[in-house]
């Protein structure tokens, strides 16, 4: 059983004084015993940056699993939920599932400076009393903090295991960095068992309940029927939607995307008014200007699935050259390919983006659960 031994450090301050770093045997995953997993609970609550983050994570070590997910109200690029199997992980972020080689187990212990110390983040001072200790942290190298930036941190190891199962993290200068997390062994018999397909029905529950909001809104939603495009996002707020599809042949490759607002006409209109508005297509370049395409201002009437009114709605379209190439189709196709998206039959018609990776499952930004993985972690991957 692996140890991490809590190395005594002397650091020099302004004034030339020594500062001891206590030193004290702590364990992490390694230690958790057969026939249990680690239950661990994470909370942001600072609150400056949005509603309070919380995190569980599960972590079953002697079958080389694990499941994290962010809890409560969350913001659009979040990662909901990643699970981990010997041979895969998958996450849900985006409204796309991402799948790679899985992390190592001690990603689900969440952030803790005193097991998987950081390579930016070290201990200015650390004093044990018992099974408790508090210190210094300070934020220094490739982080590119400075040195004055430093956070109190406490924390208690377990006196049998001697796994840490609670850690606290306090940074006045940056509140949004404070963290408290708690890890309790609960027999597996307790338990639900994380699977890899969990990820997968999330995310068929996330979009059910967006073509259900769709399809039951104030106004319609427009998208596009063409074979071999796939739904990859679709977001609505506020009388507004935004649609992204994929080619099924590449997925995650940006094909075509609507965006639709409320039209300023307020009545319905005559196909000649609304040839008069609308103009022609104009050539474009999307995706951070690099992609060659087409975009057209399409006015369009459909009922709203609410009250069944006739509502006029303002559609923006853009389709790249390479997919109109990839898919054998011109200009006027894809103008009679719009029209109001339907409701999928049940969940199990759903098919979410689903992105396979070489290489470890990626990290991107919102991937941080709430903060509580360390951003060294997500820099290096560990």
């Amino acid at each position: 059983m692996f140890a991490l031994l809590v190395v005594v450090i002397l650091l020099t301050g302004c004034s030339g004084a020594e500062t001891r770093v206590e030193t004290r045997e702590v364990f992490g995953v390694e230690a958790i015993p057969a026939g249990y997993a680690l239950l661990v609970a994470g909370r942001n609550p600072d609150g400056t940056q949005g509603p309070e983050q919380k995190v569980e994570a599960l972590i079953v070590p002697e079958e080389g699993l694990f499941r994290i997910e962010l809890l409560g109200e969350t913001f659009p690029a979040a990662m909901l939920i990643t699970v981990r199997s010997p041979e895969k992980q998958l996450g849900l972020r985006a409204q796309a599932v991402l799948e790679g080689e899985p992390h190592p187990l001690s990603m689900a212990f969440l952030c803790s400076p005193l097991v998987y110390p950081p390579p930016t983040m070290v201990f200015e001072e650390l004093h044990w009393q018992g099974n408790r200790c508090e210190g210094i942290l300070r934020i220094a190298g490739p982080a590119g903090s400075s040195s004055t930036d430093r956070g109190a941190y406490e924390a208690e190891v377990d006196p049998e295991t001697n796994i840490v199962i609670w850690e606290r993290q306090s940074w006045t200068p940056y509140p949004w960095m404070g963290m408290e997390i708690t890890r309790r062994l609960v027999p597996l018999d307790e338990v639900e068992i994380p699977r890899v397909d969990e990820v997968l029905a999330r995310a068929q529950e996330e979009w059910m309940e967006l073509f259900e909001e769709a399809n039951d809104g104030a106004y319609p939603v427009f998208g596009l029927e063409l074979e071999e495009l796939v739904l990859h996002t679709l977001q609505l707020y506020e009388g507004q939607a935004w649609v992204r599809y994929s080619f099924a042949a590449q997925p995650g490759r940006i094909a075509a995307e609507l965006y639709e607002g409320q039209s300023s006409t307020g009545e319905p209109l005559s196909e000649q008014e609304r040839a008069d508005l609308e103009g022609d297509w104009q050539p474009c370049l999307g995706e951070n200007g690099r992609t060659p395409g087409w975009r057209h201002h399409f006015f369009r009437t459909a009922a709203s699935p609410r009250t069944g009114e006739a509502l006029t709605r303002t559609v923006e379209l853009t389709v790249y050259d390479w997919a109109r190439e990839e898919l054998g189709v011109t200009l006027d196709d894809v103008e009679g390919a719009l029209r109001p998206l339907g409701p999928p039959a049940s969940a199990d018609d759903v098919m979410p983006p689903h992105l396979v990776f070489e290489g470890r499952m990626p990290l991107p930004s919102g991937a941080d659960f709430g903060g509580m993985l360390s951003r060294e972690y997500l820099l290096y991957g560990r």
